[in-house]
């Protein structure tokens, strides 16, 4: 059952009935929890409507502009007819920045043959929206489940380079509270390992101590010294953190739109760590993370560093 359907419309409407006159639906449509249905059903009708209005209009497009171009050009089909089809669908802007990976991963032959000039037929559009999220498994961004306060959801809302700089910044954190569990030889080895400007960074956070107490950092400092460059390493560990934190704080839906904001390599990584959903490295959730990580975005923002994220249509 397509999300937004008819069907799913008669769902939701039997379900949001079943909420005031006796015991809870026991069928809901896909992608809403019986927390979703709770607060439709104790909205006034009218604003109820324009709510569902606006997400049925959502849940019939695919948001394109939020998935890295990456992601859009590996799921292309490997048909030319079809793959030049996919990509005139799709917005012109998001069009630009597929294209040419799509002609990267092209087979040699088939690179420079324009297969169909008269463009695709009319059910293809709504074809390949239904291809793209089953394969991914996008989580629609429901108007009643976007809160722009959260970090995580801003984060979705940058853009794909603005959202590595923050995730780059935040995770000097987890690297300062790994290093505080160090022996001080290897905190040396560490902090010269590292851009002067990181350096001064994780030594003011080691000074402000203003640092989660998760033991599991120090392991995964160990574990990733060597394995790649200095400079890289706090990126990897802010996606760890992220995954740790969204396991913590029932915010799945954020770190994965966040993974697909993000190229597909890194994106691949949140999603593997979402997966994993490491313990040790969750932070007890009294601890003030989303306060820390909209910390980093606001110091960022106020030094023009990354731009203000686009504004979502938010109507509930």
């Amino acid at each position: 059952m397509r999300a937004g359907s008819t069907q799913w419309q008669g769902i939701l409407e039997a379900a949001l009935a079943a909420w005031h006159d006796g015991p809870a639906a026991e069928e809901l449509p896909p992608g809403l929890t019986p927390e979703d249905v709770a607060r439709l059903a104790d909205t006034d009708p009218p604003r109820r409507r324009d709510v569902l209005a606006l997400a049925r209009k959502k849940l019939a497009s695919f948001p394109f502009e939020h998935v890295h171009p990456g992601w859009l050009a590996d799921a292309l089909p490997p048909d030319p007819l079809l793959r030049q089809w996919a990509l005139s669908v799709l917005p012109p802007p998001v069009r630009d920045l597929v294209s040419p990976l799509a002609r990267q991963q092209a087979q040699p032959a088939q690179s420079g043959i324009r297969v169909d000039a008269t463009g695709p037929p009319r059910w293809f559009a709504g074809w390949w929206r239904g291809e793209l999220q089953a394969r991914l498994g996008y989580p629609h961004p429901f108007p009643w489940r976007v809160d722009s306060q959260r970090p995580l959801t801003t984060l979705w809302l940058c853009s794909e380079e603005d959202a590595v700089t923050v995730l780059r910044w935040f995770g000097l954190r987890p690297l300062a509270a790994g290093l505080v569990q160090l022996q001080s030889q290897e905190v040396v080895r560490w902090l010269y390992a590292l851009p002067v400007e990181l350096r001064q960074r994780v030594v003011a956070l080691v000074k402000e101590r203003e640092l989660a107490e998760v033991e599991g950092w120090r392991e995964r400092l160990r574990a990733l010294e060597g394995g790649m460059p200095a400079e890289e390493i706090p990126l990897s560990l802010a996606l760890e953190a992220v995954a740790a934190q969204t396991h913590a704080r029932d915010t799945g839906d954020d770190a994965v739109r966040l993974a697909y904001r993000l190229p597909q390599p890194l994106g691949e990584r949140l999603l593997a760590a979402l997966d994993e959903g490491r313990a040790d490295l969750a932070e007890p959730v009294g601890e003030p993370f989303d306060a820390r990580l909209r910390h980093d975005l606001d110091y960022l923002l106020e030094r023009r560093l990354v731009a203000p994220p686009a504004p979502f249509e938010e109507a509930f």
